[in-house]
C-alpha cells in the first residue's frame, strides 16, 4: 500500500510539474512574430499606467506643494498633455504603419512604434513628474551657438 502511495504521490507531482510548464510557456511560440510585439506593448503601456498613477498619487498627497502651484492646476495640466498626447501617439504611428503597410510586418511595426513612443512618454513623465528634472536643452544648430555662448 505505501508503495501505490508513494507511485501516485510521484505521478501527481510529475502531473503538476507538466501543468507548470504549460502555463510557463511562451504565449507566442506559436504565433505570428507581432504576437511579441503584443507582449511588448502591453509591458510598456503598463509601465506607463502605473507611473501614470504614481504621478497623480503624488499631486493628491501634496508632493508638489513645494512648486507653489495649485495641485489642481498640475493635474489638469498632466490629464490634458496626456489626452492630447495619446492621439498624437496613436495618429503618429496610424501615419508609421501606412508608410509599411504594404509590407507583411506591418501590423508589428505599428505595434513597435506604439511602444517606443510609449516608453519615450513613460520616461518623460517619470523624469518630469517624479524625479523633478528639467528639460535638457537640445542640440543647437551651428549657425545658432554663436547665440547661446
Amino acid at each position: 500500500m505505501h508503495i501505490i502511495l508513494s507511485l501516485i504521490f510521484s505521478l501527481s507531482l510529475l502531473f503538476l510539474s507538466f501543468g507548470s510548464v504549460a502555463e510557463d510557456a511562451d504565449p507566442c511560440s506559436e504565433m505570428p512574430p507581432e504576437c511579441r510585439f503584443n507582449l511588448l506593448y502591453d509591458a510598456v503601456d503598463n509601465e506607463l499606467n502605473q507611473t501614470y498613477k504614481a504621478i497623480v498619487s503624488k499631486i493628491n498627497s501634496g508632493g508638489f506643494d513645494d512648486f507653489m502651484v495649485d495641485a489642481d492646476y498640475i493635474k489638469e495640466g498632466l490629464i490634458k498633455s496626456q489626452r492630447a498626447w495619446l492621439k498624437f501617439r496613436d495618429t503618429n504611428c496610424n501615419a508609421y504603419y501606412r508608410v509599411w503597410s504594404g509590407g507583411t510586418s506591418r501590423n508589428a511595426d505599428e505595434l513597435l512604434c506604439l511602444s517606443k513612443m510609449t516608453e519615450e512618454r513613460t520616461q518623460f513623465l517619470d523624469r518630469l513628474y517624479l524625479q523633478g528634472e528639467l528639460m535638457e536643452l537640445p542640440a543647437i544648430p551651428s549657425d545658432l551657438k554663436e547665440r547661446f555662448q
